[in-house]
């Protein structure tokens, strides 16, 4: 009888911790404007262009180059679940859910940082020959570096 009672504790604490993951989450993206860039456009403003295909800072139309949204639809497979397992093993077994949640951004963000170095996963539209001709290169959201280091995820409650 003992061990049934130990093994009913442990299923509700269990859930309880399960519950506690469920009612947080983490969230990747750019917060508090992701920073000013020298031409004085926040990182928001710059990555909402590229995400949803905007008019650009010259009135051109951008392409939609999601750096955000397509990665987790698309590729979320490819986010490294080896590291994940073991924290939420340790979160069932009693472990603060913000361990899982601060894996989990991490992971997300750097599924987005892999988005940026392989260029949408192959999937964003080539620069205008005249935007590479201003550049000075091809490299598809890459000027200054900025954005993509702006990426983060936060925890919330």
């Amino acid at each position: 009888m003992k061990q049934l009672l130990d093994l009913a504790d442990r299923v509700m604490s269990m859930r309880k911790q399960a519950l506690s993951l469920t009612a947080n989450r983490a969230q990747v993206g750019l917060f508090d404007g992701g920073g000013v860039r020298p031409d004085g456009l926040t990182n928001v403003a710059v990555g909402r262009k590229h995400e949803f295909g905007e008019l650009s800072s010259r009135g051109k139309p951008l392409p939609t180059r999601s750096f955000l949204r397509e990665p987790f639809e698309e590729h979320a497979d490819q986010m490294d679940l080896d590291a994940l397992r073991p924290v939420v093993v340790d979160c069932l077994d009693g472990a603060p859910a913000d361990a899982v949640l601060n894996t989990f951004g991490y992971a997300g963000a750097a599924l987005v940082d892999a988005a940026f170095a392989t260029e949408g996963f192959g999937a964003w539209p080539s620069l205008a020959p005249e935007t590479v001709e201003a550049k000075g290169n091809a490299d598809i959201l890459q000027d200054s570096g900025q954005l993509r280091a702006a990426i983060t995820y936060r925890l919330e409650k």
